[in-house]
Parts: C-alpha cells; structure tokens; sequence
C-alpha cells in the first residue's frame, strides 16, 4: 500500500522535480510540496552571495537537531540561542540563517553571524547549541573566499527563504 502511494505521487511531477516532505516529531506529515531543482538559476545564488558578501560576516556555522522537529520549533530554538550569544558577549547578534532538510527529513541550519565585538569561544557557542537544539554544531570563522555567502544564496534559487534578524549596518 505505502510503496502505491509513493509511485502515484512520483507520477504527477515533472522531470527535475522532487517531493519534499516536512515531518513532526513524531513522524506525522506537516507539510508535502514539489520542488523544482531545474529553477536553480546560477545568476540569482551570484548575485545573492555578493550582496552577502558586502558584510563583514564573523562566522558560518552549521546547526543540527538529533531527530525530526517541526520548522518553527526549530526557529524558536535558533533564536533561544543567538539571544543567549547576546547575553554572553553583552551586543547584539546580527544573522542570515537558511533553512534545509536533511535527507532524513531533519532540518538543520546554516547561518552567517556577526559579531561587532569579540565574540564567544566556538565551544562555548556549541555546548550552548547542544543544551538547547541537542544537535552537532560546525562553527569556523567566516571566510568570503569560500562561497559560504554563496551556499545561503542557493536556497533562494529554490524557492527557499533565508531569514534575517539583529540589527543591521551598512556594507563594507
């Protein structure tokens, strides 16, 4: 029965598409959509990855959770934890994160941070993540030469969102 379903639902899209799937903790099915990879305009991801790159990011960090979450919750648990970064290095935290979904079907993050003054320790911003998010966490220091400006941008090329929060300045 479920391998019926899972061949009538590839039969309704086009080549180039995949169905997406976003799971609660338990398993049950929130949301279903088709996304279509084919749109992945190369000129969108450039063009979003210089304007990122115009900032004089800190760090890009990798975010993960052990098991399904629903995607609020998991936003929820981002900001739980870019407040209590700002309450350790006493500032506001400026941030672009993007969303994605694992092949497992759990969503992890991938962020850029700013940090007008000194920022935390990397473990000290790990051990932090695993109390609240319970995942791994990948934190290096940010480095524009390696597209990680540019690894946000795809997720807008698909039809995906990157968000943003803190306060904001003008570029360099």
């Amino acid at each position: 029965m479920k391998e019926a379903r899972r061949r009538q639902s590839r039969a309704w899209r086009e080549p180039g598409q995949h169905l997406a799937e976003v799971r609660g903790p338990r398993g049950g099915l929130i949301k279903r959509s088709v996304v279509d990879y084919s749109r992945n305009r190369p000129e969108v991801v450039e063009e979003f990855g210089r304007w990122l790159n115009s900032y004089a990011w800190s760090w890009y960090v990798t975010l993960t959770f052990p098991e399904r979450i629903h995607p609020e919750q998991a936003g929820k648990r981002f900001r739980e934890w870019t407040r209590r970064i700002e309450r350790a290095v006493g500032d506001d935290l400026t941030w672009a994160r993007a969303l994605e979904l694992q092949r497992r079907g759990v969503v992890h993050f991938h962020a850029l941070l700013f940090f007008r003054r000194a920022a935390m320790p990397y473990s000290m911003a790990g051990a932090t993540w695993r109390n609240i998010g319970g995942g791994r966490t990948q934190i290096e220091r940010y480095n524009p030469e390696r597209g990680a400006a540019a690894y946000l941008g795809k997720y807008i090329a698909k039809g995906g969102e990157v968000d943003y929060g803190g306060p904001w300045w003008t570029p360099r």
